[in-house]
């Protein structure tokens, strides 16, 4: 935190946790970015290298506001070279129902024609996990069951731990499945 290591004095370049828990048996790493809207060079150098290297992202999108013109051109960025992407949409305490359903609602529609606009086959609607991240904290610190299913955290949970097994032939999918459109693309072009 910038508060305990203002402007990174101690030169921390990462922060690694371990856990046993059965998502990472297979050998799954999931890395906290800064992300590309980060007020340093630095951050966002860290989050280029790091994505150059990955095979799935995970995009956390705002309720309100939905994704805007710049954060979508970064996810058909991301999107359109890492296939294998998940999206959790984080709800605030102080946002109602309505407004989580609005928002989810929006941010399919967005995520849809940025599909379309960078050629991204979906065989259905992109699928969003609301998660009101508050309320998963206070579950784990807590150890409260119902309201880690409250919170939105379970069905996460249950899809990381699916993505977890299977990830490496996931990938591999993803990875046909995009060279099998550029290759139709490129015969297209060809004609």
């Amino acid at each position: 935190h910038n508060e305990n290591n203002p402007g990174n004095e101690k030169q921390v370049q990462r922060v690694v946790l371990e856990s046993n828990r059965a998502l990472f048996r297979e050998g799954l790493v999931l890395v906290d970015l800064p992300g590309t809207g980060s007020l340093t060079q630095a951050n966002m150098a860290t989050t280029q290298s790091y994505l150059s290297e990955a095979v799935g992202v995970i995009f956390m999108l705002r309720t309100v506001p939905p994704i805007t013109q710049s954060e979508a051109t970064f996810i058909a960025l991301q999107w359109g070279s890492l296939r294998t992407a998940l999206f959790v949409q984080n709800r605030w305490n102080d946002e109602g129902d309505d407004e989580a359903l609005d928002g989810h609602d929006h941010n399919v529609k967005v995520l849809e024609s940025i599909a379309g606009k960078a050629r991204i086959q979906l065989n259905r609607s992109p699928s969003i996990h609301v998660v009101n991240g508050y309320q998963a904290l206070e579950a784990a610190l807590t150890q409260d069951a119902s309201l880690a299913q409250m919170s939105g955290i379970d069905r996460l949970r249950a899809e990381l731990e699916r993505f977890g097994q299977d990830w490496s032939q996931r990938v591999g999918n993803d990875i046909r499945q995009a060279l099998n459109t550029d290759l139709g693309d490129l015969v297209k072009g060809l004609q």
